[in-house]
């Protein structure tokens, strides 16, 4: 399991603007996906994020075909036409959405299986946008409850039943947590000398020891050698 984090570029006065630097920053990401040699993904997004695994699905599906693309949309912004595209070049998509009063996000999606969520959500007067769990947050919400409950009633993929007997999302369970640039070790978000410092600390470079991210794996094959290096450099955000 991944998560992206992308506060920063989210953060902007207009969601428009969000929404291509999402798009802007998948483009960055979709080496290190084909590099992992995955036989299938599945990306999950909400409003403007869904942008980014939109754009993802789109680069992955050009240079490695084979991999089996799932993207789960969760009330998508699609000002425009978005509509009539999200989902277009997954293998599988489909879109939870609620349909109440926040413009550009309560759309079916032409190419996605749609689940319309409004009349299930809690009601609300008061919460329409993204305070709580109504309106626009209500589709996550929704999902990140059928994530975490028992394997008999889930909808999504139980993260919870990935997790060891040490019950915490680690290495353990195969997880990695990708946090703004590729090759930030130390996750501060950017990539510098320290981080280069940080992952030769390992001492994993070329052993034959499993790595993790914050020890120089970035590519995501369980190992820190030149490939890292290369696919860190390469995506051009090396601040030295």
């Amino acid at each position: 399991v991944a998560t992206f984090d992308w506060r920063t570029s989210a953060s902007t006065f207009l969601p428009g603007s969000a929404a291509t630097n999402a798009a802007n920053l998948a483009t960055q990401y979709v080496s290190q996906i084909v590099a992992a040699n995955y036989d299938a993904v599945h990306l999950i997004a909400h409003s403007a994020g869904s942008w980014f695994i939109d754009s993802l699905v789109t680069g992955i599906e050009n240079v490695a075909p084979t991999i089996v693309t799932q993207a789960t949309f969760l009330d998508a912004y699609t000002p425009s036409d978005k509509a009539n595209v999200f989902g277009t070049d997954a293998d599988y998509a489909e879109h939870y959405v609620d349909k109440g009063f926040l413009p550009s996000t309560n759309s079916d999606l032409t190419h996605a299986v749609n689940l319309d969520l409004s009349l299930w959500g809690p009601d609300s007067t008061e919460d329409t946008l993204s305070l709580g769990v109504a309106g626009h947050s209500w589709p996550w919400q929704w999902y990140l409850a059928t994530t975490s409950a028992p394997e008999t009633s889930r909808w999504g993929f139980a993260v919870s039943l990935s997790y060891s007997t040490d019950g915490l999302p680690d290495e353990a369970d195969g997880t990695v947590i990708v946090l703004g640039q590729t090759g930030d070790s130390n996750d501060d978000g950017q990539f510098d000398t320290s981080d280069l410092i940080a992952a030769f600390a390992g001492g994993k470079f070329e052993s034959d020891e499993a790595a993790r991210w914050f020890e120089g794996d970035w590519n995501g094959d369980g190992r820190f050698d030149t490939g890292d290096l290369v696919l860190a450099f390469q995506a051009g955000t090396y601040l030295g």
